[in-house]
C-alpha cells in the first residue's frame, strides 16, 4: 500500500520517489542494460554491437494527440517516435546510427556494483 502521507522536498511526494526518468520508469531501470549491462560478456556472450541512443521527449499537446505525438519519448509512446522509426529502418538497411546520450545514465550505471563474475 502506498503511503501518500510521505513527503520530503525534492526526494518524494505523496509517497512517490522523484528521480530522473519518464514519469513512471526510473532512468536507471530504463537505461542500465543498454548503457552497461548488454556491454558485458555475461549478458552479451556473442558480443553483439550495442549502442545507447536516447531521444528527446517533445510531446504534443493532449488536444493534438492523446499518445504524445511523433516526438514523444515516453516508454509507452517510444515506438511511435518518428526519429526512432527512421533509425530502426536505417539499421535494417545496413546504415550506421551513432550513440547519443542525453542523460547521465552512463554515470549512474557506473555506480551500480555488479558481482565480480558479471563485470
Amino acid at each position: 500500500r502506498l503511503d501518500t502521507s510521505a513527503e520530503a522536498p525534492n526526494l518524494y511526494s505523496l509517497g512517490i520517489i522523484k528521480t530522473e526518468g519518464d514519469g513512471s520508469v526510473p532512468l536507471i531501470s530504463a537505461g542500465f542494460m543498454c548503457a552497461r549491462g548488454w556491454k558485458t560478456a555475461h549478458f552479451n556472450p556473442g558480443g553483439a554491437k550495442v549502442l545507447t541512443r536516447e531521444y528527446q521527449h517533445l510531446p504534443s499537446t493532449f488536444m493534438q494527440d492523446l499518445r504524445g505525438g511523433s516526438m514523444s519519448a515516453d516508454h509507452v509512446d517510444i515506438l511511435g517516435n518518428d526519429e526512432l522509426l527512421r533509425n530502426v529502418l536505417a539499421i535494417a538497411a545496413g546504415e550506421e546510427v551513432e550513440e547519443r546520450v542525453l542523460s547521465n545514465i552512463k554515470e549512474m550505471s557506473a555506480r551500480v556494483v555488479l558481482p565480480p563474475h558479471i563485470v
